[in-house]
């Protein structure tokens, strides 16, 4: 299949399985409910309400895993929730994905390093904190940092953000193979495997896998508008958008990582 394909598939996995996705809806609903009061309740209450709401999450997360554990199988029938499954697997997918955007964050340190970022943020500090000895005329204090400075600091930050974003961008991808890794050998360190991710997109093929995370990235920004639009409504706003728009997008992008999976 084509990234086309895969998209249009996944779209309609849901639809197909409409019982299935009610079921994790339902799980999502009680996920925006815990959120919500959470967000109305106080003190010791909204604590609990959000530790209870993270362990939705996990539950969650273990649903994905297993949803593209049944994609990878060939099956077309969307998972059945298994609470005890789903926490395991919810788990290895958060340890996956924290260690998958800890990598990027370390390099994007390392660079900003290299750069001098901190080295020249210092130094136009110390000029700074020097004329406010004299004014604390906020205009005097900026006219007084030399241009060639604040220059060098702009452009190394702006090298720094650059490097960083597209970093991320590939560490998100490599996260998604990832994921689908550990759906189909149950083990964190398979997933973690760079150079077994790298080989995974290879025999996808580049250009087939950055299309369908494109397509797959426009299609979740609609979503998201519309889950926005949806989330601001007073009450129950929240409660809806998790229901109907949450719980769709999870189970299409689910089914999707392990169609393009197949794909290699």
């Amino acid at each position: 299949m084509n990234a086309i394909d895969i998209i249009k598939k996944a779209i309609y996995y849901p639809l197909n399985n409409v019982q299935n996705w009610i079921l994790v809806a339902l799980i999502f609903l009680v996920k925006g409910v815990f959120e919500q009061l959470a967000l109305t309740t106080e003190g010791a209450i909204s604590g609990i309400m959000t530790v209870i709401s993270i362990l939705i999450s996990i539950v969650i997360l273990g649903l994905v895993i297993n949803i593209i554990r049944e994609t990878i199988s060939g099956s077309n029938e969307l998972s059945l929730v298994n609470p005890q499954l789903n926490v395991i697997d919810g788990i290895k997918s958060f340890i996956l994905q924290v260690i998958y955007f800890i990598i990027p964050g370390i390099l994007t340190f390392i660079v900003s390093l290299i750069v001098g970022v901190y080295d020249k943020l210092i130094r136009v500090l110390d000029v700074a904190v020097t004329q406010t000895n004299t004014t604390i005329n906020s205009t005097a204090i900026l006219s007084s940092i030399p241009s060639n400075l604040t220059n060098e600091l702009f452009i190394s930050i702006a090298v720094v953000v650059i490097i960083g974003f597209i970093l991320y961008i590939i560490f998100a991808m490599f996260s998604d193979i990832g994921q689908a890794i550990l759906a189909e050998t149950g083990s964190i360190f398979a997933g973690l495997n760079i150079t077994k991710v790298v080989s995974k997109i290879n025999s996808i093929g580049w250009e087939k896998y950055i299309t369908y995370v494109v397509l797959l990235f426009l299609l979740m920004i609609v979503f998201a508008l519309i889950s926005g639009i949806i989330t601001s409504l007073p009450y129950i706003g929240r409660v809806i958008a998790s229901f109907i728009f949450e719980s769709y997008m999870l189970i299409v992008t689910a089914h999707a990582t392990g169609l393009i999976y197949m794909e290699g």
